[in-house]
């Protein structure tokens, strides 16, 4: 992706992600959008782990282990990755949410700038829905 960066510590973050589309996707199809539902139109959800790593007996797995990574990218207009919001999971960061730290981006448009949109708190509050999965709402399929 080349993109231009609003920060240094988001394009840091960010440039971690670059690639992502190579990742392990979690839903078999694009999901749909959804009124009233974050980060976009239609979305895609890749995770860093290989399905090995996330699976025991052909089944998902959870918790996730530390150093993963779920990335969810959503559309908007005719933009592919409008939204990118990002899970990392760091051992010790932040106990009480398992472990995820959370950062999100938008940008109005393909090759425009990102900026970062939310982050930690105001992802946990939607995110606690999921607990039992481990924070992810999107199960591999």
């Amino acid at each position: 992706l080349s993109t231009v960066y609003s920060s240094s510590a988001a394009s840091d973050v960010y440039k971690r992600q670059a690639g992502y589309q190579l990742w392990l996707r979690l839903n078999a199809e694009p999901i749909p959008p959804n009124v009233g539902a974050p980060h976009g139109d239609v979305k895609n959800v890749y995770e860093s782990p290989t399905r090995a790593e996330i699976t025991q007996g052909g089944e998902q797995r959870v918790p996730y282990p530390h150093g993963a990574v779920v990335l969810k990218a959503g559309s908007r207009g005719g933009d592919d990755a409008a939204i990118i919001a990002v899970m990392r999971k760091v051992a010790g960061v932040d106990p009480a949410h398992g472990d995820w730290e959370y950062i999100e981006w938008s940008r109005s448009s393909a090759g425009s700038e990102y900026t970062v949109l939310a982050r930690d708190e105001v992802c946990w509050t939607c995110h606690a829905g999921a607990e039992q999965t481990d924070w992810v709402f999107t199960a591999l399929e």
